[in-house]
């Protein structure tokens, strides 16, 4: 979702820049930027140029620096239109460029040569030696209390009364707290105050920052933000980072012309109870590093589907699930060997050899005998079927299913999870059986949550989708899904 920012007072940024293409300068530009305040806010971006500029294939580089010091590096820069001004000679002409869209936005400086510092800082701007924050979207789920004082002088002191302490395997103390951000208005009287959550790198490792780089470190925060997102049912996004290493300050923004507001779940109720927020998360990051990378990935890709930044359409939701669930089914059928009912391929050759022979040599006078398309569907004999891994699957993790809409059935049953699962996917029409159809997709989403949370070792029964507290809440006669999986069948 794009939602362009007017400008409000002086720019953040004015600088001299270039436009660039693969390192090659195109237009020299100058160039105002008013940053994002916070997830919400959209940043905004002025270029201006007085040479003939009409290259709009992206993606392209903006470089420059200004006069104070600040540099600034903008990658992914899409041009959407650019607008010729008029005058006298043409070289006197400028031309204003419509950047579209940013896909990162990085601004640095050496503030050890920085002059006196404002009035009023900011939370972005840290004096305090080896800094690495991560900034990230709001959620309901995260709230920290704080108070606001006014002095008598203008300015203004805001104390937070508590905040999340948390200890992850790779970077050490984590801490979730809100930073604040105060810019000037067009009435020099003006102060804007924005804040922004954000998750700070605390601990040993923040003294040695230079053995940390950001792009490793920027990983293990997205998954500590996916398990969040698990934990309050909320899509919890990282949109850039704050460092302060050896004199230098690097803020750098991940799409800063858009507002990134992740919708919250349509449940109104979090997975995790906020009092074990803390303890499930500690428990959930030690976990989640100790699986191999195979288990790791499926995991991530079962919670995007669980934890979107928009909610998608119905049928897109459910089939997005089902694949997330088969996902998580691939490193447990490398684990057990338990891919094809024939062990090596030799022997399996040798039995479709004589499956085919059979087939060739089998004489039936049916118009509809279609030797070719039989022989065609051969292979699909070596695959253990889906339901028989996942049955065993549930069983070793010791999820509870009896509550649950099933997942499989006996062969041609229309009313399973999978089923429906292979209707979206063909194509058939379901938009006359939404509440059924949405039934089925919430005991989906409760499946993979009890999976993933079997994974990451917590207990089911302490959340909010064991069989007691999903029948507590309640969803749309969740237990009579007997009633609804009927009206599919009759379809």
């Amino acid at each position: 979702m794009r939602t362009p920012r007017n400008p409000i007072g002086e720019p953040d940024r004015g600088l001299n820049a270039w436009l660039m293409r693969d390192g090659h300068k195109l237009a020299e530009c100058d160039c105002n930027i008013w940053l994002p305040r916070n997830a919400c806010d959209a940043g905004a971006i002025e270029l201006g140029t007085f040479a003939f500029f009409m290259d709009f294939g992206g993606p392209l580089e903006l470089k420059g620096a200004s006069p104070d010091g600040w540099t600034v590096h903008a990658t992914g820069v899409w041009i959407s239109s650019v607008s010729r001004g008029h005058g006298s000679e043409e070289k006197s002409t400028r031309s204003r460029i419509v950047v579209d869209h940013i896909d990162s936005l990085t601004v640095m400086r050496n503030i050890m040569t920085r002059p006196d510092r404002e009035e009023v800082t900011n939370d972005d701007e840290p004096t305090e030696p080896g800094h690495l924050s991560f900034r990230l979207t709001d959620s309901r789920y995260v709230f920290i209390p704080e108070v606001r004082t006014l002095h008598s002088n203008g300015s203004i002191r805001v104390r937070r009364h508590r905040s999340m302490n948390l200890k992850h395997p790779m970077l050490g103390a984590l801490r979730i707290d809100r930073h604040h951000h105060f810019s000037k208005g067009n009435n020099p009287h003006d102060t804007y105050i924005t804040s922004q959550l954000a998750i700070e790198v605390r601990g040993k490792i923040r003294k040695n920052l230079e053995s940390l780089d950001n792009k490793t470190a920027r990983a293990y925060v997205d998954d500590a933000c996916l398990i969040l997102s698990l934990a309050a049912r909320h899509r919890v996004l990282v949109t850039g980072h704050t460092r302060y290493d050896h004199g230098v300050l690097e803020n750098t923004y991940d799409s800063p012309l858009q507002s990134l507001n992740p919708e919250a779940s349509e449940y109104g109720w979090e997975l995790i109870g906020r009092s074990e927020t803390i303890q499930f998360l500690n428990h959930a990051l030690a976990r989640f590093a100790q699986l191999p990378e195979v288990e790791q990935r499926s995991i991530r890709h079962a919670l995007y589907p669980l934890v979107p930044t928009r909610h998608p359409h119905l049928e897109e939701s459910f089939v997005s699930m089902f694949s997330a669930f088969e996902g998580l089914l691939e490193p447990y059928r490398e684990k057990k060997g338990i891919k094809h009912t024939v062990g090596t391929s030799r022997a399996w050759k040798a039995i479709e050899k004589k499956l085919r022979k059979v087939i060739n040599e089998t004489d039936i006078s049916d118009s509809t005998f279609n030797r070719s398309l039989m022989k065609a569907r051969l292979p699909e004999l070596r695959h253990i079927p889906l339901h028989a891994v996942a049955n065993d699957y549930l069983k070793e993790l010791k999820v509870p299913v009896d509550d649950l809409w099933p997942a499989f059935g006996s062969p041609g049953e229309s009313a399973t999870l999978y089923s429906i699962r292979n209707s979206l996917a063909h194509g058939e029409p379901m938009s006359d059986l939404i509440k059924p159809l949405s039934l089925a997709q919430f005991h989906l989403r409760i499946l993979l949550e009890r999976i993933v949370l079997a994974l990451l070792g917590w207990d089911i029964d302490k959340s909010n989708a064991s069989p007691d507290r999903v029948k507590h809440h309640g969803y749309m006669g969740f237990e009579d899904f007997e009633k609804q999986r009927g009206m599919i069948r009759k379809e």
